[in-house]
C-alpha cells in the first residue's frame, strides 16, 4: 500500500505482466457500504445484506447477483456442497465482496468483466484478531482462491480489515479466470 501525493491510498493488484497500483476507494453506494461494513465473529468476513442470487437448479447452475459476503464458516460449507454437486457458479452482479470472492476458487465458476471483487483480511467485528488466528484464517481463505490470487491475497489482499481492496472482473479474466457468456443479472423492477 502506498500513498500518492494527494493522500490517496493505492494498493497493488496482480496483472499478467506483474503488479499494478490501483485505488481501492469505492464509489457511490459501494463507498457507503465499505464505510459501514461490520464483521461477525472471529470466523467471519464481512456480514452485510444477504446475497441477491437466483438459482437455476435444472441446469445445476447458481447465479450470483450482488453479494457483499457473509460468515466465513457458512460460506466454506456452501462451497463444499457446491463442489460435491459439481454446480456451476456464475458471478453476474456488480459487486462480489468478502466471502463472495471465495466462489472464485471453484472449478466451475465464471465471472463478468464489469464485476468488482472486494477483498479484505479476517477480523473480529472489524478489529484485529490475535496473530495466530489471523494467520490461520488468512491461510484458510487463501486456500480457497485460484493459484493466481493466493500469493496476492497473502501478501496484499488480507492487509486491510475495514476497507476493501477491489479488483475488476476484467483483471481476473486477463489472469485466466473464466468469463461468463451473456450479461449481468437483470435488476428487479420496483
Amino acid at each position: 500500500m502506498a500513498k500518492s501525493s494527494h493522500g490517496v491510498l493505492w494498493h497493488k493488484v496482480p496483472t499478467k505482466s506483474g503488479m499494478r497500483a490501483v485505488s481501492p476507494k469505492p464509489r457511490g453506494l459501494l463507498r457507503s457500504f465499505a464505510k459501514s461494513c461490520i464483521v461477525a465473529g472471529s470466523l467471519a468476513l464481512v456480514v452485510a445484506a444477504p446475497p441477491v442470487q437466483a438459482s437455476n437448479t435444472t441446469a445445476n447452475v447458481m447465479i450470483i447477483g450482488n453479494d457483499y459476503g457473509g460468515v466465513l464458516v457458512q460460506r466454506l460449507a456452501n462451497l463444499q456442497a457446491l463442489r460435491l454437486r459439481g454446480t456451476t457458479v456464475e458471478i453476474r452482479g456488480d459487486i462480489c465482496a468478502s466471502a463472495c470472492t471465495l466462489y472464485l476458487g471453484l472449478e466451475n465458476t465464471c465471472i463478468l468483466p464489469q464485476t468488482r471483487f472486494g477483498f479484505h483480511g479476517p477480523s473480529s467485528h472489524g478489529k484485529p484478531l490475535p496473530r495466530a488466528d489471523y494467520e490461520r484464517l488468512s491461510q484458510v481463505v487463501a486456500a480457497q482462491y485460484p493459484s493466481v490470487l493466493r500469493d496476492w491475497y497473502v501478501t496484499s489482499g488480507r492487509l486491510t480489515l475495514r476497507r476493501m481492496q477491489y479488483i475488476s472482473g476484467r483483471t481476473l479474466i486477463d489472469l485466466g479466470l473464466r468469463q461468463c457468456t451473456g450479461g449481468p443479472v437483470p435488476q428487479a423492477q420496483s
